[in-house]
């Protein structure tokens, strides 16, 4: 099952009853000082708290990163500001103007990409977000092997 709960810069009702639940929890996260700072005032406490249990299950998902940045570059970082036995995702969410487009006319990803396919650009976007969602799909699914 996947629950998909509201960023909160603080952890909510919803959010706490998602972990309560949860045996993989995913953590979107920017690389900026402001998300970094509600990482470890607002998140990190609850994970503190529930990862006596079990800290393998919380994972970091890259969010809005630039298209250009090298992956490695960006592990680095996160592994560096991130505590101990909390992991990241190796597949990253990257900023693309396609998402800010494709819900606006009810479509999926996929149903957009083809809807625009006459417009090269857009279309290569489309394509693009569409196989950074199936990486990181797939990456998530291993988790749970």
């Amino acid at each position: 099952m996947l629950i998909d709960c509201p960023g909160e810069g603080k952890i909510g009702f919803a959010s706490q009853l998602a972990i309560n639940l949860s045996d993989l929890v995913l953590v979107p996260n920017r690389t900026s000082r402001k998300a970094r700072r509600n990482f470890y005032r607002h998140i990190y406490p609850v994970i503190k708290e529930d990862a006596q249990k079990n800290r393998e299950k919380y994972i970091i998902v890259p969010t809005f990163v630039h298209p250009r940045t090298q992956l490695k570059t960006l592990k680095q970082y996160f592994d560096d500001i991130l505590p101990e036995g909390i992991n990241c995702l190796d597949s990253v969410f990257y900023s693309r103007s396609v998402y800010e487009n494709f819900e606006e006319f009810g479509l999926t990803l996929r149903e957009y990409a083809l809807s625009v396919k006459n417009n090269k650009r857009q279309f290569v976007q489309a394509r693009r977000a569409v196989s950074d969602m199936e990486t990181i799909s797939k990456e998530v699914l291993k988790l749970f092997k």
